[in-house]
């Protein structure tokens, strides 16, 4: 239908409303890829054309939504619209790093050329994208990228790192020890912002950066703690209790043969390995803080606490399934959510850290699809109208 009304009336493809939106700014909006070619194959003008609020184009607009295939398009119809800006002379990384748009700068990052031209530009203030970063679980990625300069300052004389030290709303602690890990290094003096809307200078000493790294170690280490305390106790109070006929088998587990108990038993132990080693750790790191590779001990720990609480819901998962075998739509229907629960939730989240954590999302992911194809591949050997809740 676009394609048969822009043969019929061409000038509609550079139209503006009162906002001075074109029809390819609401197509870039919604993300429709196919409109937006139409659109500029009928006139590429409108690409360069902001609105009238903040003289945004349709490239800062697909940006700020997560639209890559828009994006895509409009690189390729109209390779010079990236280098257009707003009104603060902000391109289209520094909408996407504020939207949080993970995907947009992965997509930058992986071309060089875009790269060039977005990754370390200043707008009006000095900013470059990287001082706008402020959520850590896609930011230790963009950060860990060579080409972005960690040390550009703004006309504040600010870098990335001394934004968010400075700020006293902000508490990104992840963020702050992956710009460190890469070469940012923070001002000897810094500006922070007082409750009264007034600005002072404080003398930075790395004191509350101690501070904040310390509250998150224990945080964690009261993780790690209960862990172990959860998983010593299922080893002991396992599920189906124990034999207590006399005889040869007396005090033995009542679901010994029983598969899914085994692997209950399996992935409890690992946990509680898991967690123990990891508050062994946190007690050497308390008593050794001035050694070096301490902070990368730390993030080791931090992986191992995140595999044993997953361990331990895995093992909760098995157990569950073990005592409800003799109801399998209930059991199928528990470890489906526990299934899902990783498939969603930890996938989503842990492979937008970094790295290792990724690699964790990734395994995590597919355990768990594994899992659930296993369940309900079991479940199809019973009969419909034979579960009993």
């Amino acid at each position: 239908m676009t394609k048969e009304i822009l043969e019929k009336k061409k000038d509609l493809a550079i139209a503006a409303d009162e906002k001075g939106w074109t029809p390819l700014h609401y197509a870039a909006f919604y993300g429709r890829a196919s409109i937006v070619t139409q659109l500029l194959e009928a006139d590429k003008r409108s690409a360069y054309m902001g609105d009238e609020a903040d003289k945004k184009t349709v490239l800062h607009i697909a940006a700020s939504k997560g639209h890559v295939n828009v994006m895509k398009q409009l690189i390729s119809y109209c390779p010079d619209c990236c280098e257009v800006v707003d009104q603060r002379r902000r391109n289209a990384l520094h909408y996407a790093l504020e939207k949080h748009q993970s995907r947009i700068t992965t997509f930058v990052l992986k071309d060089s050329w875009l790269s060039n031209i977005l990754l370390n530009a200043k707008d009006v203030d000095g900013n470059t994208p990287l001082h706008l970063l402020n959520v850590s679980l896609f930011g230790t990625r963009f950060i860990g990228d060579a080409s972005v300069d960690k040390m550009a300052f703004n006309k504040e004389n600010m870098n990335a790192l001394d934004v968010i030290v400075a700020d006293d709303s902000r508490n990104e602690i992840y963020l702050e020890q992956a710009l460190k890990k890469n070469g940012a290094e923070s001002g000897h003096r810094i500006l922070r912002k007082s409750y009264g809307g007034h600005r002072k200078l404080k003398e930075n000493k790395g004191v509350e950066d101690r501070n904040k790294t310390n509250n998150v170690r224990e945080a964690h280490l009261v993780v790690a703690a209960l862990i172990a305390t959860v998983t010593f106790a299922a080893g002991f109070t396992i599920p189906g209790g124990y034999q207590s006929e006399k005889g040869p088998e007396q005090g033995f587990a009542v679901l010994s043969k029983n598969a899914a108990f085994k692997a209950f038993v399996i992935t409890n132990t690992i946990a509680l390995c898991m967690s123990s080693f990891s508050v062994l750790m946190h007690l050497y790191v308390s008593m050794h803080t001035k050694r070096k590779g301490i902070s990368a001990a730390f993030d080791v720990v931090l992986y191992i606490t995140m595999l044993a609480l997953i361990f331990m819901v895995v093992a909760f998962i098995t157990g569950t399934y073990a005592v409800l075998c003799h109801s399998p739509g209930l059991a199928i229907t528990a470890c489906v959510i526990g299934c899902f629960f990783f498939l969603i939730l930890t996938h989503a989240t842990l492979s937008e850290i970094s790295p290792p954590y990724q690699r964790l999302g990734q395994f995590v992911g597919q355990a768990s699809l594994l899992m659930t194809r296993m369940r309900i591949s079991s479940l199809s050997l019973w009969h419909p109208f034979s579960f009993k809740y």
